[in-house]
């Protein structure tokens, strides 16, 4: 126990040196008697580049699509955690093809992966889709805002590493981003889809999991999400953002006080942070205006018009589902003010239909599970005669 602790360290003459990976809380009675300090940070990417290399047995010949500037960028690993990924990505390329051993790109990405100890789970929630942009059905403009996030992340290396950026900026190294619009719009399948084309795992962040009533726990919450990101490489997704990255009030009690601390806190480690956050809201001006400078990209998601809506009914039926022949949906995209999101659910009630007849899914099948959805809603549909 603690006295104990004390009274050997008191009477020892030698050297003692006490290491932990996580941040010691020493009492202050330990750390008075501590004569130096030594914070280990993780390696920088230029480093962690080195690192891999040096890992690497040089017998070994690595696969053409081996880049290992990628790998030090995408995963904030020590020195050891690198170490393990190689010897895992070995050992599997050795029980594969013993008799000409060469590690691809999937090896050490699967291997690197395999390292993490995620307690992201606790905050939140994998997601993973098989979608590209080609599955996207957003106005042109929009699109193009898109590929110039992907060519922003893609070349991020060269101009911190390469240029020097670096040197001049000592935070805000990340790339922050908020996409805005109405429920239904795309902002989330949008932020999924560029986690695919990226090829980088997506935590879509539960808020409710993160804020918690006890002081305190809502500040741990956030720097384990970020950190954990962080070590593994992820996106994380804010949904609904506007919950926890709303404005700073002035403070009137403990509650505001508190709430904006929370405000502060997300300031400090999205400047820290190296990756990617993506924020979604239909509320854009819950949003601290301290957010707003720290974004790199905004998008604004537009209500579909009518051609983007036929065109979104026409992309969501797959091809091997049975349709009857001559569905109009310019019509669909003319009779009926859907977002894309209840456009999907008025397609998947209508395929129910379908299946529960033994039959094609048909025109009247896509109109009346539209006017269903627009009751759901609580809109009045454009038309109902006949449909009950």
């Amino acid at each position: 126990d603690l006295p104990l602790l004390l009274s050997a360290l008191d009477r020892f003459c030698g050297l003692t040196i006490l290491a932990s990976n996580l941040e010691m809380m020493m009492d202050d009675a330990v750390e008075r008697r501590v004569t130096l300090q030594i914070g280990f940070e993780l390696p920088s990417p230029s480093l962690r580049r080195q690192i891999w290399k040096l890992h690497l047995p040089k017998d070994i010949e690595l696969d053409e699509d081996v880049d290992l500037a990628e790998l030090a960028d995408k995963y904030e690993f020590s020195g050891g955690h690198i170490r393990n990924s190689i010897q895992v990505a070995l050992s599997r390329v050795l029980a594969e093809h013993p008799d000409a051993p060469r590690p691809t790109m999937q090896h050490l990405d699967t291997a690197a992966r395999s390292q993490i100890r995620h307690r992201l789970a606790k905050l939140a929630t994998y997601s993973r889709i098989s979608l590209t942009l080609n599955d996207l059905v957003l106005p042109e403009d929009v699109f193009e805002k898109i590929q110039e996030i992907l060519a922003a992340v893609r070349n991020r290396r060269v101009i911190f590493e390469e240029w020097g950026f670096s040197e001049r900026l000592p935070t805000g190294r990340g790339l922050c981003m908020l996409f805005r619009g109405d429920s239904g719009t795309g902002k989330t399948l949008t932020a999924e889809v560029l986690g695919s084309e990226i090829g980088m795992p997506i935590y879509r962040v539960n808020i409710g999991r993160i804020v918690s009533k006890y002081i305190g726990e809502t500040e741990k919450n956030l720097e384990k999400a970020f950190h954990e990101a962080a070590l593994s490489g992820s996106i994380l997704l804010f949904d609904e953002a506007d919950a926890i990255f709303s404005k700073r009030v002035d403070v009137k009690d403990s509650v505001d006080r508190y709430s904006n601390m929370e405000v502060n806190l997300l300031l400090q480690e999205i400047e820290r942070f190296e990756g990617i956050v993506i924020l979604t809201t239909n509320l854009d001006a819950a949003i601290d205006d301290a957010f707003e400078r720290r974004l790199n990209f905004k998008l604004d998601f537009p209500f579909p018009n009518k051609e983007l809506r036929a065109h979104i009914w026409r992309r969501i039926i797959p091809d091997r589902a049975p349709i009857e022949d001559g569905i109009d949906f310019e019509v669909l995209g003319e009779d009926f003010e859907l977002s894309g999101g209840s456009i999907k659910n008025s397609v998947v009630r209508a395929a129910y239909m379908a299946a529960r007849r033994k039959d094609v899914i048909r025109m009247d099948d896509l109109e009346r599970a539209a006017i269903q959805e627009y009751r759901e809603l609580g809109k009045l549909p454009p038309y109902s005669e006949g449909w009950g």
